[in-house]
């Protein structure tokens, strides 16, 4: 089975329960992927500058593996909850490097209605554990 969701529903080390979690927990061993886009991995590890792009690899025992998830998230990385401050290995079984930052380009979702009738719920949810996070949410909607 292949399952895609944001990255925060794979993490092993969570605030309170993820679909990794939950899988695990009924005897299910998910392999989950990180696909990196926020951090220059070659200033982790100096080779990856020379890995084909894209490139699949095991994080266990890695040097990698051992970076802690934070650095993965680049500047955003201060806002990453403690519970979820782990190696990355700890986290995620493999990561997907799609070149250098520089020929990556992303697309950013429409921001969500503030009407939409699941936004009180959503915003409800996210200050329980990231209340930074809600206020962005908050000030972004479109009114």
């Amino acid at each position: 089975m292949l399952a895609i969701y944001g990255a925060g529903h794979f993490f092993r080390k969570v605030i309170s329960e993820s679909m990794v979690t939950l899988l695990e927990e009924a005897k299910v061993k998910p392999f989950t992927i990180w696909t990196n886009a926020a951090a220059e991995l070659s200033a982790f590890q100096a080779d990856v500058a020379r890995w084909p792009v894209p490139s699949l690899t095991r994080l266990r025992g890695t040097t990698l593996g051992g970076i802690n998830l934070t650095e993965f998230f680049g500047p955003g990385g201060q806002d990453i909850p403690a519970q979820w401050r782990a190696p990355m290995e700890d986290q995620f079984d493999a990561v997907l490097y799609l070149g250098p930052l520089a020929s990556i380009t992303l697309g950013r979702p429409q921001p969500w209605r503030c009407s939409e009738p699941a936004m009180a719920e959503r915003l409800r949810r996210l200050r329980l554990q990231r209340p930074q996070l809600a206020d962005r949410v908050e000030q972004e909607c479109v009114r």
